[in-house]
């Protein structure tokens, strides 16, 4: 089953408010679609970027069982495009978890269900298979 667009802002609004425990008053970011979180008028420094992208990796894994990195050279090449905001970062996540190809998607919901542990190492077939790891 793929995420809908409101399930990846509920994780998304979730290690927001996460980040916002670990931040003082002023730094906090808005639980709000259009929040900047980079960029001209953003608010968050690296640190806290880092940090809230390795929240949002880690929900993304156990609450949908998407296993995507959000921090890679894309993030590098492009530093305000997908980054920019919650809106566009929750769009861009939506779009890489459709890319996904089809075996990955039956994989993940299969071992999600089945499996309790860290699943890909179960997958050297998987892996043989031709499907990337994502």
């Amino acid at each position: 089953m793929e995420p809908e667009l409101q399930d990846i802002l509920d994780v998304i609004l979730n290690a927001v408010d996460e980040l916002n425990r670990q931040l003082p008053e002023a730094a906090r970011l808005a639980r709000d679609r259009s929040a900047l979180l980079i960029g001209k008028g953003g608010i968050l420094d690296s640190l806290s970027l880092i940090t809230l992208m390795v929240g949002i990796e880690e929900r993304l894994q156990a609450r949908l069982g998407l296993s995507l990195a959000l921090l890679d050279e894309e993030m590098l090449a492009h530093p305000e495009g997908h980054y920019r905001s919650i809106d566009s970062l929750s769009n861009w996540i939506l779009d890489k978890a459709r890319e996904r190809p089809p075996c990955a998607r039956f994989v993940s919901a299969w071992f999600r269900i089945s499996m309790p542990c860290h699943w890909p190492d179960f997958l050297p077939p998987y892996r043989q298979a031709g499907c990337k790891w994502m």
